[in-house]
């Protein structure tokens, strides 16, 4: 496989998700920005593979329609949700989650406003959000190592627009498994881009919520810089091994296990 698969911004079909490896950003009826964290460098000449972390937003649904996708058509599924269980409601005609997904709560509430600001959402504003949910982020990225170490199943990681909580944690995850900050900055960069381009969903967003869709754009397009003063806070905690156990719930051979999971073995790509 060529080296530049999966570095394209490129969107795919459902037709490609059943075969990852095409491209990093997926798209499908009602599906909220969604792209697999596979193909990204990382130290040593590797990249992460496809098929094992996609990260995206659900909305309001019991699972995101990719896990469900992903549930029909490629068999078991792991889903971290990082939503609070008051966000969560059942579609109209009430269909569940299908039995080939395995849901694991992990909910990341929004920490309180940071002082002084309560007005200006500016990336100062957002980064020192971040700032206060890392540790619980940190704690949500030792699940999904867990998972990875202990089940071959993808896990799918999700919030309401899979943009702040699932952003953060899989700022961490690509952190951790040495991915440079250029390319997690530019993973984050992506959901700017996705909201951007779905014009009709913001339009339905903001109706829904009786708002404007530029107030809606204004909080789902972030700069990059939001990603560049969070992650050295990240990169921080993360730089002792001895400290894994306190500060992600798991100890080194299990972040060495997931790692493996997550990052190609070389040669395949």
């Amino acid at each position: 496989m060529s080296s530049n698969v999966g570095l394209t911004d490129d969107t795919a079909s459902p037709t490609q998700v059943a075969v990852p490896g095409r491209t990093r950003r997926w798209r499908g009826d009602g599906w909220i920005n969604v792209r697999d964290l596979g193909g990204l460098p990382v130290r040593g000449g590797r990249r992460t593979d496809f098929g094992i972390v996609i990260r995206c937003g659900a909305g309001t649904l019991p699972a995101p329609p990719v896990a469900t996708y992903l549930a029909v058509h490629r068999g078991p599924v792991n889903l971290l949700d990082l939503r609070e269980n008051e966000e969560i409601r059942a579609p109209a005609d009430d269909i569940g989650i299908h039995p080939n997904i395995t849901v694991h709560r992990c909910g990341l509430g929004d920490p309180p406003e940071p002082r002084g600001r309560p007005d200006i959402r500016d990336p100062a504003y957002f980064a020192a959000i971040y700032e206060q949910m890392t540790p619980a982020a940190l704690l949500a990225v030792g699940r999904i190592l867990r998972l990875l170490a202990e089940d071959s199943a993808p896990v799918v990681v999700s919030c309401r627009l899979g943009k702040d909580r699932t952003g953060l944690v899989s700022m961490v995850l690509l952190a951790l498994a040495g991915v440079p900050n250029g390319w997690i900055v530019r993973d984050f960069r992506l959901s700017a881009r996705s909201f951007l381009a779905e014009d009709r969903w913001v339009a339905e967003y903001a109706a829904a919520r009786n708002e404007a869709a530029a107030a809606v754009l204004r909080r789902c397009v972030l700069p990059p810089s939001v990603a560049s003063r969070t992650l050295p806070g990240i990169r921080a905690l993360l730089a002792v091994p001895d400290r894994w156990p306190d500060v992600l719930g798991v100890g080194p051979d299990i972040v060495s296990r997931g790692l493996a999971r997550l990052i190609a073995a070389q040669g395949r790509v």
